[in-house]
């Protein structure tokens, strides 16, 4: 190409990749502001941030202590001083806020949530900054995924991201707990990890996902899947057992830890529920969304990468998870795949409006 068109191609690049950053900061806000007022983030009670804080949440959510430990960490370092300003100032300018005070009051109306308490105030403070950094971290994760996966494809590139932050306000409206956007992040990490073939970094990664919830038997399905096709077979054995024995170590210190502190172990009928609530038939928008979806991750199939591929495969094991333990439209407790998904739809997008990065054209 001529060096005219590819500094014209490295500029129009640049300015849509500094574009993209700056977008990222208010759809992450509006997204955090969802998660937080829309949802049960507030007043859940045995499944709160303070529950989870204190040792005493409902398992197998206590089990899930990546987010309460950062944030025992930072609570444990900083001045009492500087505590004391944050929550006075947060008391005073949370409830001058009228879109704050009546967003509350509209969802809880029974009265304050304990998390909005003068002594609870910094610790809510601190979970919210993670969680967003946390979000703010997936999207990242999801540009970084494109990049190494769709090298080619700048469009996906700018896609990736905007879809996935975009997709996130209607499954965290209603359920939310903090140790979602974390799934999230660190299951884009993993999967960008198992892209790289960085094999340390991703048993490292590995445990501390564990550590915040025991959902990484999905990413270790989607590696075992991967990993049988693209690695050598000692390889595959050896980090294989390894992912089993980090996730077997972590959850039974857990449960050791736990065993007297945490709350009762959640009981469900989730399969009775579901059946129940669908006596009456799936709505047509039901059917007509799994149909879309399917459309969307499908097309030109056999153009997508193999790893996005074994993800798919782990679905009917998130779909049986669902019916047992989830609420009808908890669709959230398939935020391991989203990332997945995401570069499935985006790719499907880019390459059914034939999107290129074509530099004289100024098309994507």
């Amino acid at each position: 190409m001529h060096p005219y068109y590819t500094q014209q191609n490295d500029d129009y690049k640049t300015w849509w990749t500094a574009a993209l950053a700056l977008l990222m900061v208010p759809l992450s806000l509006f997204v955090m502001i969802t998660f937080i007022f829309s949802s049960d983030f507030l007043g859940m009670g045995e499944r709160s941030p303070k529950a989870m804080m204190e040792g005493f949440a409902l398992k197998p959510h206590v089990y899930r202590q990546l987010v309460p430990v950062m944030a025992r960490g930072i609570i444990a370092f900083t001045p009492t001083s500087l505590e004391r300003a944050i929550t006075d100032d947060l008391s005073v300018s949370l409830w001058d806020n009228k879109l704050f005070s009546q967003a509350v009051k509209q969802r809880h109306r029974g009265g304050t949530p304990l998390e909005l308490a003068d002594s609870q105030l910094y610790p809510f403070f601190i979970i919210c900054v993670l969680d967003w950094l946390f979000l703010l971290g997936y999207a990242y994760m999801l540009w970084q995924l494109a990049k190494n996966l769709f090298p080619d494809h700048f469009s996906i590139h700018i896609l990736a991201p905007l879809f996935g932050l975009l997709a996130l306000p209607p499954f965290c409206g209603k359920y939310g707990y903090i140790y979602d956007f974390p799934v999230l992040f660190l299951t884009a990490w993993l999967t960008l990890l198992i892209v790289q073939q960085r094999w340390i970094m991703y048993c490292f990664v590995f445990a501390l996902a564990t550590f915040n919830k025991e959902t990484t038997l999905y990413v270790f399905m989607a590696f075992a899947l991967y990993g049988y096709r693209e690695l050598p077979r000692k390889s595959w054995l050896f980090y294989t057992a390894i992912q089993l024995v980090i996730f077997s170590i972590i959850k039974l210190l857990l449960a050791i830890y736990f065993e007297g502190a945490g709350g009762a172990m959640l009981e469900y009928r989730g399969i009775y529920g579901h059946l129940r609530a669908n006596l009456d038939g799936y709505s047509v928008y039901t059917l007509l969304g799994l149909g879309a979806a399917l459309a969307l991750f499908s097309y030109r199939w056999e153009e997508k990468p193999l790893l996005l591929k074994c993800w798919v495969g782990t679905i009917p094991f998130m779909i049986l998870a669902w019916l047992m333990f989830g609420n009808r439209n908890e669709y959230r407790v398939f935020y391991d795949i989203f990332p997945a998904l995401t570069l499935l739809a985006s790719h499907t997008l880019a390459t059914a409006l034939q999107w290129k990065t074509t530099a004289k054209r100024n098309h994507f």
